[in-house]
């Protein structure tokens, strides 16, 4: 065993007549036929995370920020194959789906990119690295040494700008840009039947702020459940048997008698026997509201009757400072229709 240091830095080590020796140089390392398959250690790591007595939060906080950002110099400096992102993406996503719980069927667009498009912001391999590979090469035809700028028209490097370019091209739509790359994930969720309730996350900032930044208050079960919730795994008739609708299969309609299908919408929203429940939880947002209102100095009034000719008319909350007055009534809506149109629905009912 051979091992070259630079300033205390283990560079090089070699074993004598294997066929095995290898080296490390700038992170990358090499062997006698070449530079050696990268990304071998994610399986390791992701074992690791997974041992830890840690919260499926934290988890995933040391996923997105640390573990796949390291294999990035080394996959960007390497020759890795398309194969080779995908399989290394299909682990982090296995590993995921084990600390969430979650089934084989969630869209894979709810694990990578932002969080505020409704998903769990794990960069996708696939797609950063080729993004990576391109804006690296690609600024060298603008530096300022002439050498440089004579090393960007090196076909090796022209071979490896096309190599991203191809890479980062889904169905005829280039994904070059950051942004770009997060509507293409955006798309992929929300098309999905279970993603499509998700569209409009990105406006309302608190529908999405517990998946990253304020998870520390909650407990890893709650977490667990609050994505099940989300991305529409819970088990119900209509979800537990997808594939195995036919004829003499499994019943899909409601245990509760109500004479419908059992979904989460219709358990959650419409059954009579979670009536107390809807109503339980309705008035434990709107206290949350009405403490907010009080502390900023409104003065509230809640469920208020006004009795005019059309009907009586009962809003949620009625708030009063400075002589503005605020009427907040709330709503759950599908994905059918938008945030904008529901509300604009609303308030013309409220003045007929």
């Amino acid at each position: 065993m051979v091992t070259v240091t630079t300033s205390g830095e283990c560079l090089c080590r070699v074993t004598p007549g294997s066929d095995t020796e290898h080296f490390r140089y700038l992170g990358v390392h090499f062997s006698p036929l070449g530079i050696r398959k990268p990304g071998g250690t994610l399986v390791r790591e992701l074992a690791n995370i997974a041992s830890a007595p840690l919260k499926p939060q934290q988890r995933l906080k040391i996923l997105r920020c640390f573990l796949v950002p390291r294999f990035y110099h080394q996959l960007v400096l390497s020759r890795c194959h398309l194969q080779t992102l995908k399989s290394l993406d299909r682990q982090v996503r296995a590993a995921v789906r084990k600390w969430l719980r979650l089934p084989k069927d969630v869209p894979i667009g709810y694990f990578h990119a932002r969080c505020l498009d409704g998903r769990l912001g794990i960069p996708s391999f696939r797609t950063a690295i080729p993004a990576l590979v391109h804006s690296r090469l690609s600024d060298m035809a603008e530096s300022s040494c002439a050498a440089v700028r004579g090393v960007f028209c090196h076909r090796s490097v022209q071979a490896s700008i096309r190599w991203a370019e191809t890479a980062l091209s889904f169905h005829g739509r280039p994904l070059i840009d950051q942004e770009a790359r997060g509507k293409y994930w955006a798309s992929l969720l929300h098309q999905a039947n279970d993603g499509k309730e998700l569209s409009e996350c990105a406006r309302v900032r608190e529908s999405h702020s517990w998946v990253d930044r304020n998870s520390g208050a909650l407990s890893g079960r709650d977490y667990v459940q609050f994505h099940h919730v989300r991305v529409n795994t819970l088990p119900t008739r209509v979800r537990t048997s997808r594939g195995r609708r036919v004829v003499g299969g499994p019943p899909i309609e409601r245990r509760a008698g109500c004479g419908t299908t059992e979904t989460a919408a219709h358990v959650i929203q419409g059954c009579h026997r979670t009536h107390g429940g809807r109503i339980l939880r309705h008035d434990a947002i709107f206290r949350i509201a009405v403490n907010s209102l009080r502390q900023l100095g409104w003065s509230v009034r809640q469920e208020p009757h006004f009795h005019t000719r059309e009907d009586l008319r009962k809003p949620d909350v009625v708030a009063v400072k400075d002589q503005v007055v605020k009427v907040i009534d709330a709503q759950v809506i599908s994905a059918s229709s938008s945030l904008d149109d529901s509300h604009r629905r609303k308030v013309r009912g409220r003045e007929r």
